[in-house]
C-alpha cells in the first residue's frame, strides 16, 4: 500500500512516485558529469535543484558544502578538506572563525590562503575575530597553490557540490568564479547550485569560464506539473476533477514545491491517507476543500512574509532611508505575476514604485538593488524572496510562493 507521504509533499529525498524527468534533464546532467566542465544548476526556490543532483549522483560520490551567510572562500575550502579527511592545523582553522554574523575579508600576502598572514576586517554585518599570523601547515604537504586542494579532490574521486551559492556575498562569489578556472586547469569540476533565474552568472564574474561551464535551468512547465499530478493520482488511486487540477496548477505558479504541498494537504482534507484497499478510483472535486487548503497555507506563509516586509522596511542599521520597503510594496501591489516572474528592469520598477506613491532617484534605486541580496541574507530571510541579478540588471522573483501569498492571503501593505 502506498502512503500519501510517499507521493505528495515536500521531500528531502528523491520522490519515488512523482519524479518527472523533464525535457531529459537527467540525461543532460549525467552527460555533463562526463565532460571536462563545471555544472551549474539554477532556478527558483523549491524547484527541484537538489533533487535533480541526488537522482543522478549518489551521496557517496559527492562532498556537499552548504554555503551560508558570512562564509569566505577559505572556510569553504577548509570544509572540503575536512570532509575529505585531510588534516588542517587547528590554528589555521581558528584564524578563520567568524564572530556572530561577521564576514571575514582575508588579505593574503602570497600563496594559498591557508598559509601566510591573514588580517581580519570588521564589516557592516558585525565584529570579527582578528586572524593571527600562521606559520604552520598541514603535516607532510605544502599547500602553496590551488593545485593542492585539487589533488586532494582528485585523489578522493569526489564531486564537490556548492549548495545555496547565492547566500555568499558578491565578493566571495567572484573569488570562487576565478578559482573555478584554476580547478578546471587541474581537472577538478564542481557543481554549483543557486536560486538565480538567469544563466551566465559565473561567466559574468569571470569571462574565462566561457565554454568551461554547463548550465541547467530547472524551471517547470505547466504540462510537466500536470504529469506529476497524474503520476501521484495513479499511485494513490485518486482522480482530481478538471476544475481542481487546473486550480492546483494555477495556484502553484510553476513552483513544484508548492504544488506538492497543495496536493498533499488537499488529499489530507479529503481523508485520503494512502492508496486504499479494494476501493475504486476516488474522486476529489470539492472546490471548498481547496479553498480550505489555501487558507491553511496562507496561515503558514503569513508570518514569514510579514517578517520579510518588516525587514525590508527596516533596511540596514547604518542607513534607515534606503527604499527597500517601497520596492517590495511595488512588487506586491503593482507588478503583474508574469512581469515579476520574468524579471524587471530599472525603468519598469521605477514606474511601479511611482504608481504605489513612492519616489526614488534612479541612482538611489541602483544602490538599493545592488544591496538587496545582502540585506535579505543579513536579515535571515531564507529562502530569498527577491533576487537582484547583476548580470542582467534585473530584479527577479526567487520565491514563487510570494505570488500565491499575495493572491490568496489578502495581505495589507502599508
Amino acid at each position: 500500500m502506498v502512503q500519501l507521504s510517499e507521493v505528495f509533499g515536500i521531500k528531502a529525498r528523491v520522490p519515488e512516485h512523482t519524479y518527472v524527468n523533464r525535457n531529459n534533464l537527467d540525461e543532460r546532467f549525467s552527460y555533463y558529469l562526463t565532460t571536462d566542465r563545471h555544472v551549474v544548476i539554477y532556478g527558483g526556490s523549491k524547484q527541484g535543484k537538489t533533487i535533480l543532483r541526488k537522482k543522478n549522483l549518489s551521496e557517496k560520490q559527492t562532498v556537499v558544502v552548504n554555503c551560508r551567510q558570512g562564509q569566505v572562500v577559505e572556510q569553504i575550502y577548509l570544509n572540503i578538506l575536512n570532509q575529505l579527511g585531510v588534516h588542517i592545523d587547528a590554528q589555521v582553522t581558528k584564524s578563520l572563525t567568524l564572530a556572530g554574523k561577521a564576514a571575514l575579508e582575508a588579505e593574503v600576502d602570497a600563496g594559498f590562503p591557508f598559509i601566510g598572514r591573514l588580517k581580519g576586517k570588521v564589516t557592516p554585518e558585525g565584529s570579527v575575530e582578528r586572524a593571527r599570523e600562521v606559520s604552520s601547515q598541514p603535516v607532510g604537504v605544502d599547500p602553496q597553490h590551488l593545485e593542492y586542494i585539487a589533488k586532494c579532490i582528485r585523489d578522493a574521486k569526489k564531486r564537490i557540490v556548492l549548495e545555496d551559492f547565492h547566500y555568499l556575498s558578491e565578493q566571495q562569489q567572484r573569488r570562487i568564479a576565478f578559482d573555478l578556472k584554476g580547478f578546471w586547469d587541474n581537472h577538478v569540476f564542481m557543481i554549483i547550485v543557486g536560486i538565480w533565474e538567469e544563466d551566465n552568472l559565473l561567466t559574468y564574474y569571470n569571462g574565462d569560464l566561457s565554454g568551461r561551464v554547463e548550465e541547467i535551468d530547472v524551471e517547470w512547465k505547466n504540462e510537466e506539473l500536470q504529469q506529476l499530478l497524474n503520476m501521484g493520482c495513479k499511485a494513490l488511486n485518486i482522480k482530481f476533477s478538471d476544475e481542481i487540477e487546473v486550480a492546483l496548477i494555477d495556484d502553484s505558479n510553476r513552483n513544484v514545491g508548492l504544488l506538492q504541498q497543495l496536493s498533499e494537504k488537499l488529499c489530507f482534507t479529503e481523508h485520503i491517507y494512502d492508496s486504499g484497499r479494494g476501493f475504486g478510483t476516488r474522486a476529489i472535486a470539492k472546490i471548498q476543500s481547496l479553498e480550505k487548503v489555501r487558507m491553511e497555507i496562507c496561515s503558514d506563509l503569513s508570518s514569514r512574509y510579514r517578517k520579510f516586509y518588516e525587514a525590508m522596511k527596516q533596511g540596514f542599521e547604518e542607513d534607515q532611508h534606503e527604499p527597500y520597503g517601497v520596492i517590495v510594496r511595488a512588487c506586491a501591489v503593482e507588478i503583474s505575476s508574469e512581469d515579476l516572474s520574468k524579471g524587471l528592469g530599472h525603468k519598469e520598477l521605477l514606474s511601479a514604485i511611482k504608481k504605489v506613491g513612492g519616489a526614488i532617484a534612479p541612482e538611489a534605486l541602483q544602490t538599493a538593488l545592488s544591496n538587496l541580496n545582502r540585506l535579505q541574507v543579513q536579515q535571515q530571510i531564507y529562502p530569498m524572496v527577491l533576487y537582484y541579478n547583476l548580470d542582467m540588471r534585473k530584479l527577479q522573483l526567487a520565491d514563487k510562493e510570494f505570488l500565491f501569498y499575495r493572491q490568496h492571503c489578502q495581505p495589507h501593505w502599508d
